[in-house]
């Protein structure tokens, strides 16, 4: 019998026997500076803390001539993983994506630079064309780390590895708002 308030908030997860589960992610990440979002979607929580589901409420809202930027990555190389840290009963997510960029070049030294010391929100699309997202925590930070490959020889490969970890209350949650983004906006409700 629940005390205090404490109502099961508890579902079934079904699975439809047939239907497939896509790996991976498509082969564009999106990001921006914490400092240029003036209001973060948030996970939906009831009036003791406990999220109620992983589909967030709201939408970025920018500052004045903000837009998310993006990073074109090797999807077959890149990949979204997510682990419980903490303790009971206050467990959240790591969230982690390491993405690959599959070049070297002065414009992937500069993205480095700038993501090594920025707080940044990261937003990916899984294969079914859902957006997940990493840093829209404002109490915890989102870090990322960076770095650059240049292969062995003329078979090697060179790349710049970008990995990315945050905290979120549910494991990569999804949005389904306007992003806006330098090529215009993506209306991710639509899916």
């Amino acid at each position: 019998m629940p005390k205090n308030n404490c109502d099961p908030i508890q579902k079934s997860l079904d699975w439809c026997e047939g239907r497939p589960q896509w790996a991976g992610i498509r082969n564009r990440i999106y990001y921006c500076s914490r400092a240029y979002i003036t209001e973060m979607p948030k996970v939906p929580i009831d009036d003791i803390g406990r999220p109620l589901g992983a589909q967030l409420t709201g939408e970025f809202k920018m500052k004045e001539g903000a837009v998310f930027r993006y990073i074109d990555i090797v999807a077959e190389r890149s990949q979204p993983t997510s682990a419980a840290q903490g303790e009971y009963p206050s467990q959240s997510s790591l969230d982690k994506l390491v993405a690959v960029y599959p070049g070297i070049d002065a414009p992937a030294s500069a993205a480095a630079a700038y993501m090594h010391n920025t707080n940044n929100v990261v937003v990916f699309v899984d294969t079914e064309g859902r957006a997940r997202t990493v840093g829209i925590e404002e109490m915890w930070p989102c870090k990322s780390t960076v770095e650059m490959d240049f292969g062995q020889g003329p078979a090697g490969t060179a790349s710049t590895t970008i990995t990315i970890e945050g905290t979120n209350k549910v494991p990569w949650p999804e949005y389904t708002g306007i992003l806006h983004t330098e090529e215009g906006d993506i209306d991710f409700s639509k899916n």
